[in-house]
Parts: structure tokens; C-alpha cells; sequence
């Protein structure tokens, strides 16, 4: 990941330097300068654009090699610890509180991009080892079962076949995830956290999805379509995912999220999630502690509940989700000792459920995004007809993207600025 950072932030100072140039400078293939004939010292001096004397020594030349070497050192560190500043900036302001504390508009904001970028791409790295380790342990616990098999009776549902205990479970899953977002909104604190999470890892597809949808409002809406100008573009999922420009950015981190909230990491563990809280804790409750299976339930998901508290802000979104977790751990519990301990029922309940939920995340934040782009450009369309209403000599309009800013600075007049001079980006 840190290599990853450090070729994306050369490519942006190319970028920014409008030149392939290499920042650091060629890599230098010459020996060791004591062993340099005349023509090879020349050479090398000419390589870093170093002037001599034709009278000059070999000696001499030496010299001014050995200077040449360390002012290019100097350069070269210089720039290193420029990286690493940068680096060390980038991931403070990515971490954890960037979630936490900011809401999502500022998330989506594009001055903050970079950061909501580098948190993304830490996110699904971190998912995709930790989902693949939670996998392993998974099956060894299920094939070897290094705490013991659980009893017949340690059971939740007065069930004993599988498809029933899968159909109950998704269904009191269902039921209670549509109970918890009617508590929200009756409590007036909806949850933003999945959208957060969306927002950072599915940036790049939500940004063509919402640029997609706006151009093709604008193709109705020139054509005459049903579409007018002033209906708002409209943001179809299912097309979102059908078209290979968004799939892939938008349906890859979903499934990544999905699946690493069901067998990887959980934000604070490095193996939990299903595996953690049913095949271990769960376990080991019934089959060690020899507690009764209703109370083992309760108490692994006491923990998985309390262990989600940190990822709303507010008190009462705090409280909400974490019974919403401690109630969907009962679930989950229940499946896995429905099945006798497996854990392919439960890891496809949270599976499952964490896909809609982020698809139904992602959908939303496209919708911000949306917001966002159109008060940006109805406030640009705004500003572009008021100076044009007040004539072509006071105002010009810059480049494609309709960036308004004025032709000339006016005098400040007295008694206060001319508003006239305000530049809109």
C-alpha cells in the first residue's frame, strides 16, 4: 500500500509538471569514480549537466564528480522526505476519525478525495488479507474442531432441519433490519455509517455513475425526449451495475465489504466477525463453559454488539446500532447452532445482508453526489446568465467546464466590494 501511495503521488507531480521527466533523476549507472578514465569522468560530469575546463586534471574532475554525486543525493533525499511528509499527512488525515467525524457531504467533498481515496484503498486491502486468514481459521475450526462438537440440544428455534432454520433466520433478519431503519427514522437519526463506507470505497464508480446519468438527462432532454430540462437525471442501479465503466468500481468494493464484514475483519480485530463471535466465542461458551445455549447467545452477542457501538456518532445512533447488532448477533447465532456449528449458514445471512445494505448505501451516496453536482451547476448556469445579461466586456466565460471568472478586476468602489468580482469554481 505505502509503494501504491508513492507511485500515485509521482504520477500527480508529473502531472503537475506537465512533463515525463523522472523527479528523482536517472538512475545512475557509472562505477567507482576512482577507477574513471578521462572519457568516462566526462562523460558523467555531461550526464549531470556539469561544466569543466578542458584544462582540468583528472583529478580535478574527480572532484567536481563527487560534488555532482552529493548535490544529487541532496536533491534525491530532499524529495524522499518531501514523499514521506506527505505520506505522513495523508494517512493521518485517512484514519479512522475521517468516518467518524466527518459528515458525508464532507466526505464527498473534493478537496478531500485524496483522503477519502487512501482510506478506500487501506480498507479493502485490509478486508481482502483478513478475509482470506478468517476463511482459514474457519475451516479449521469446522473440519477439525479443536473445542469440541456442540450437543443436539443446544439450540435457539425448536427447528432441527436445515432449510427451515435458514428460512427462519432470514426472515427474522429481514424483519428486523426493516424494524431498525423504522426506529431510525421515527428516532430522526438515520444511520450514515454504510454510506460512508460507500462513499470511500466506491468514490471513483459512484463519480461516473452520477456523470453517466447527468449526461445522458441532458442527451434526452436535447433530443426532445420524455425527459425535460429541469426533470433531474435519474440514477438506476441495475444500469449502474450493467455497464462496464461502474461495475466493476462500484460491485467489487461492495462484495469486498461484504464479505470482509462476515468472515474478516470488523474495524478493531484482526479475525472476527462470524468467525469470532460464533465459531470461537459462541462455541466455546456452549461446548467449554457448558452455559446454556440462550445465555451463550446473548453474551457473544452482548459483545459483537458492543464491539459496533464506536461506528455511529450520536448517542441514540450509538444505542440503535448497537441493539440492531446485538439482535442480528442472536440471528446469526441462531443459524450457526441450527446447523450444528456450521458456519456456511450464518456467513451467508450477514453476507447477504451487508450486499443490500451497501447497495442501498451506495445508491444514496450517488444521490448526494448528485445534489452536489447539480447545485453546482445550477449555480454556474445562474452566474453564466447574469454576465451575460451584463454585457461581454465585463465577464468571460473559462474553459469547458464553465468556470466563470471576471475579465478585468474592477476598482473597489467606496463604501464596499463590488460584487461583481466574486469568481465562482
Amino acid at each position: 500500500m505505502r509503494l501504491h501511495l508513492v507511485l500515485v503521488l509521482s504520477a500527480c507531480a508529473r502531472a503537475a509538471l506537465g512533463s515525463d521527466q523522472p523527479i528523482l533523476g536517472a538512475l545512475v549507472s557509472g562505477g567507482a569514480v576512482h577507477k574513471m578514465n578521462r572519457t568516462s569522468l566526462e562523460a558523467e560530469l555531461a550526464l549531470r549537466e556539469t561544466d569543466h575546463a578542458p584544462w582540468e586534471s583528472d583529478d580535478v574532475l574527480r572532484l567536481r564528480l563527487h560534488e555532482a554525486r552529493a548535490r544529487l543525493l541532496e536533491r534525491r533525499n530532499a524529495h524522499v522526505l518531501h514523499a514521506e511528509r506527505v505520506l505522513a499527512e495523508l494517512n493521518e488525515h485517512s484514519g479512522a476519525t475521517f468516518l467518524s467525524d466527518l459528515p458525508l457531504d464532507a466526505i464527498l467533498a473534493d478537496d478531500n478525495a485524496v483522503f477519502a481515496a487512501a482510506l478506500g484503498g487501506r480498507l479493502l486491502s485490509q478486508l481482502n488479507m483478513q478475509t482470506a486468514a478468517g476463511s482459514l481459521l474457519g475451516v479449521v475450526l469446522c473440519r477439525f474442531a479443536p473445542l469440541g462438537r456442540l450437543p443436539s440440544r443446544a439450540r435457539l428455534l425448536p427447528l432441527t432441519s436445515t432449510v427451515a432454520v435458514a428460512a427462519a433466520t432470514a426472515t427474522l433478519l429481514g424483519l428486523l433490519q426493516a424494524a431498525t431503519q423504522g426506529l431510525r427514522q421515527l428516532a430522526g437519526c438515520p444511520s450514515d455509517f454504510g454510506q460512508k463506507l460507500a462513499a470511500v470505497t466506491c468514490r471513483d464508480g459512484v463519480a461516473v455513475w452520477v456523470d453517466s446519468a447527468a449526461s445522458e438527462a441532458a442527451e434526452a432532454a436535447a433530443g426532445g425526449g420524455s425527459a425535460s430540462g429541469d426533470e433531474p437525471p435519474r440514477l438506476s442501479l441495475w444500469a449502474a451495475l450493467r455497464r462496464p465503466a461502474t461495475r466493476g468500481a462500484i460491485l467489487l468494493p461492495i462484495l469486498q465489504l461484504a464479505a470482509g464484514s462476515s468472515m474478516g475483519e470488523e474495524a478493531r480485530f484482526e479475525i472476527s466477525g462470524d468467525v469470532l463471535f460464533r465459531a470461537l466465542l459462541l462455541h466455546g461458551l456452549v461446548s467449554k463453559a457448558r452455559l446454556p445455549a440462550p445465555l451463550a447467545a446473548a453474551l457473544s452477542s452482548a459483545v459483537f454488539g458492543a464491539m459496533h457501538i464506536w461506528n455511529e456518532r450520536s448517542a441514540v445512533q450509538r444505542s440503535i446500532y448497537a441493539a440492531w447488532t446485538f439482535l442480528g448477533g442472536l440471528v446469526f447465532g441462531a443459524a450457526y447452532l441450527g446447523t450444528g456449528g456450521g458456519l456456511a449458514l450464518p456467513v451467508l445471512l450477514h453476507f447477504g445482508n451487508n450486499f443490500i445494505v451497501q447497495l442501498v448505501c451506495v445508491r444514496k451516496v450517488a444521490q448526494a453526489a448528485l445534489a452536489q453536482r447539480n447545485a453546482f451547476v445550477e449555480a454556474r448556469d445562474r452566474v453564466v446568465a447574469g454576465r451575460a445579461a451584463a454585457g461581454p466586456a465585463r465577464s468571460r466565460v473559462v474553459g469547458s467546464g464553465g468556470v466563470v471568472a471576471p475579465a478585468k478586476a474592477p476598482r473597489r468602489q467606496a463604501g464596499g466590494a463590488d460584487p461583481e468580482t466574486v469568481q465562482v469554481y
